[in-house]
């Protein structure tokens, strides 16, 4: 694993926030939503992304039609130990993607 390269202590902390600390993991992110977390400027983005191409790697290519999503949904997407979070999580992914099946599961007249 690639340590991060020196990208200032608030793109740093940015990273740390949703537990990012290599650049294999940098590479697992989009640029786009990168560019929207606290702390994250485009000096930082720029460092990244040499370093990536440094390792033969590149950011995640977003998906043109997620690129109108005016939120993003960061965490860990495998912590499974909140239930009420990981419904949550189901509902929003759920939401982006039409899983209309899921949305029918969870959200019924009694939801509060």
């Amino acid at each position: 694993m690639t340590n991060l390269p020196k990208i200032g202590k608030p793109a740093t902390n940015a990273l740390n926030t949703i537990n990012i600390t290599t650049l294999e993991q940098v590479a697992q992110l989009d640029e786009h939503n990168l560019a929207k977390l606290h702390g994250m400027g485009p000096k930082a983005i720029g460092i990244l992304k040499e370093a990536l191409l440094e390792q033969g790697l590149s950011f995640s290519q977003l998906d043109e039609d997620l690129k109108n999503v005016k939120f993003t949904v960061l965490g860990d997407l495998k912590c499974d130990n909140a239930p009420k979070r990981r419904i949550i999580r189901d509902i929003v992914i759920a939401s982006i993607v039409g899983d209309e099946k899921c949305l029918t599961e969870w959200l019924t007249d009694d939801l509060v």
